[in-house]
């Protein structure tokens, strides 16, 4: 009943049963349900005819075995980044493309209501997108509401920024650079692993070395910037991006992200931090798996 009611009054785009693995639109899961469901009254009418093939001692081993691996494959995905990731933001994506909207992509559609006043009494008028409501002088305007009819295409990534410290967006600047840059993510300083700072402020130091851009990408506020540098001793410029993009990149706080070209080339989480003895061009890394856009 419950996806019965969010499919046909649409209070979200989906359900997230499955995360960015497998996106199922509300309907879709409605039906998914359903052929659940069956299966699962089958089962209860049928189950005092059914003969487990194996034998208990058995059938306990492979429930351990189970339970075991999920658990450490989730603290695995917990202290290291997950073994797949299905984020936007993955390894060889070039970001640039997955922010494009294709020609003749469906728009957001919107219901538009005027609100009027007239002897003391409001009525709503629809706005059917061309004419105006059909009201007279006597009629005061009071309000105007807008409601989501309809979801347009969204590009996978859509809200991807870099407001930088006392310069401004350098979104362009950063994704259109050729070579190396670092990008240090952390959604919010104030909650971040500190324990790695060492180790981030000599990667830092490498990339100051070497002429790679080092950017500490983060949605904090001016106040927790401030304790985050005095904590750690961070000489990297700051920039700002939205919170659940932060998040969206990489699932660790902090973590760091090589981008080249556009083109996410690697990411670590703060657990498993590289360390660089030579340029990014004469370095094992350099020989990584050609992606798309990295030379």
């Amino acid at each position: 009943p419950l996806t019965l009611y969010i499919a046909l009054k649409n209070p979200v785009s989906d359900c997230g049963c499955f995360g960015d693995a497998l996106v199922l639109d509300n309907w879709q899961t409605f039906y998914k349900n359903i052929v659940l469901l069956v299966m699962t009254l089958f089962y209860v009418w049928k189950s005092d005819f059914m003969t487990p093939f194996l034998a208990a001692p058995t059938r306990f081993l492979m429930e351990m075995f189970a339970i075991v691996s999920l658990l450490l494959l989730s603290l695995h995905c917990y202290f290291h980044l997950p073994v797949l990731d299905f984020r936007p933001y993955k390894i060889g994506t070039y970001i640039p493309e997955k922010m494009i909207i294709p020609d003749g992509a469906p728009q957001d559609e919107y219901e538009t209501i005027f609100v009027y006043e007239k002897d003391g009494q409001q009525k709503e008028f629809l706005f059917d997108g061309v004419n105006m409501p059909d009201v007279d002088s006597t009629w005061t305007f009071v309000d105007q509401k807008s409601k989501l009819l309809k979801k347009g295409y969204e590009p996978p990534i859509h809200d991807f920024s870099i407001e930088l410290e006392g310069v401004g967006d350098i979104t362009k600047e950063v994704l259109e650079d050729k070579g190396y840059t670092f990008l240090l993510i952390s959604n919010k300083l104030e909650n971040a692993v500190l324990r790695k700072s060492f180790a981030i402020n000599r990667i830092y130091q490498y990339a100051q070395e070497n002429g790679y851009p080092f950017y500490c990408m983060n949605s904090s506020l001016e106040k927790d910037r401030e304790d985050y540098r005095d904590e750690t001793g961070a000489e990297y410029p700051f920039a700002t991006t939205d919170n659940i993009t932060l998040k969206t990149i990489v699932r660790s706080n902090p973590g760091l992200v090589l981008i080249k070209n556009g083109t996410v080339f690697n990411k670590w989480h703060y657990n498993d931090l590289p360390e660089f003895d030579q340029p990014l061009e004469n370095s094992p890394l350099g020989e990584m798996k050609k992606v798309n856009n990295v030379g």
